[in-house]
């Protein structure tokens, strides 16, 4: 148990013994003002009450911090991608979904899909524990990233492989496209040393800008599209939806 958890269940502790004393000296004082040892017994019978209620109830409250954090990191971890540390597809769609349900009809809301460049060819090459540490490098970079520039991003996350996805809200989701293309710059200028050797990382990505209500699926599904079109484009850049081709033409190119 930490110093902090310790501190907590020993101030709950002494206070509920308090109470058990004060209770045990008001139930007793009637009774011992009328018996022959006087009013000493109420303050005896407090005393007591005040020491040993502890051995009784410390390890109650010990166990109910311990549960009660047990609890809370069960959570985290129920949210949190394993292998990079950043919330994971259940938790980012949990987050959207609530994004679009509760948010001001007629506001803006933008998705932006990333996606690591050529990253099968990468663990092909180099092998998956220099892929791991690519994907740890990456998801570090934009987190660091939106935290310290975007710090209202709506949602973030991991969702797929090698696949990250952004949902902004208000002013940040008209300047989706400017967003994404500072995060594809920032992961460019990533340098991840494996076994001597400097690797170099691209992501491209793709942004949609909608109001609400809207349909959360359609919204990636446009960002997506828009996502596989940069890639086809040249990879390293963004492209924004609504200067992109249909879905149905990046999925034919995709293919070929």
């Amino acid at each position: 148990m930490s110093t902090k958890t310790f501190l907590k269940t020993a101030i709950m502790t002494t206070g509920f013994s308090a109470l058990c004393g004060l209770a045990g000296w008001l139930c007793s004082g009637p009774r011992s003002a009328a018996s022959e040892f006087g009013p000493h017994t109420g303050l005896f019978v407090s005393g007591v009450t005040f020491v040993l209620s502890p051995l009784l109830i410390f390890p109650l409250v010990r166990k109910t911090h311990l549960l009660v954090r047990a609890h809370q990191d069960l959570e985290i971890l129920a949210n949190t991608d394993a292998l990079t540390g950043v919330p994971n597809r259940r938790h980012f769609y949990a987050a959207s979904e609530a994004i679009v349900e509760g948010g001001q009809e007629g506001s803006e809301i933008a998705a932006v899909m990333l996606d690591i460049d050529e990253f099968k060819a990468l663990n092909d090459t180099h092998g998956h524990a220099t892929g791991d540490a690519v994907l740890k490098a990456v998801a570090s970079r934009l987190r660091e990233r939106l935290d310290t520039d975007v710090d209202d991003a709506a949602a973030f996350g991991r969702i797929g492989g090698e696949e990250f996805a952004i949902i902004l809200t208000g002013k940040r989701a008209l300047e989706a496209t400017r967003i994404a293309q500072d995060l594809v710059e920032a992961v460019r200028s990533l340098s991840i040393d494996r076994h001597g050797r400097t690797l170099a990382v691209t992501v491209s990505a793709g942004t949609v800008v909608q109001r609400l209500p809207c349909n959360l699926d359609a919204l990636i599904s446009q960002a997506d599209a828009a996502l596989y079109a940069a890639k086809s484009a040249g990879r390293d850049r963004v492209l924004a939806a609504d200067n992109n081709v249909s879905a149905e033409e990046v999925a034919g190119r995709a293919a070929a």
